[in-house]
């Protein structure tokens, strides 16, 4: 793909956040615009499956995750009802994403659906 060169003008606070962006495989600005770019582009489109939209959901939960479980091990602690909600939110989640991608309106048969697939996750 051929690449076209742009130039934007950004706010000095926006130049440092870009900077300390941690974005895997990118290091220089330009590097980080088209990561956030792609990453922007991706959750317009939405997932492409199941699988992709569970992805998705873990890697925005992730750092909550990873908060509780590194307190949970400073304080000595473990909480059941977090660590079932760490295996049940990123399904909800990815279900509910999917059920109604691309759908502005459900029909009655698909409101039917998503609600016997919603208490299916919750019970």
């Amino acid at each position: 793909m051929k690449s076209v060169p742009i130039s934007v003008r950004i706010s000095q606070d926006e130049a440092e956040t870009l900077a300390r962006m941690r974005i895997p495989g990118a290091t220089t600005p330009s590097e980080k615009l088209r990561a956030l770019i792609g990453e922007a582009h991706r959750r317009a489109q939405g997932p492409a499956d199941y699988s992709d939209a569970v992805a998705q959901v873990q890697q925005w939960l992730a750092p909550l995750f990873s908060a509780v479980q590194q307190a949970e091990a400073e304080q000595d602690q473990h909480s059941d009802v977090l660590a079932m909600l760490r295996e049940w939110l990123p399904d909800f989640l990815a279900y509910a994403r999917l059920a109604g991608h691309g759908d502005t309106a459900l029909s009655h048969d698909a409101l039917r659906a998503l609600e016997r697939g919603i208490a299916d996750r919750l019970f």
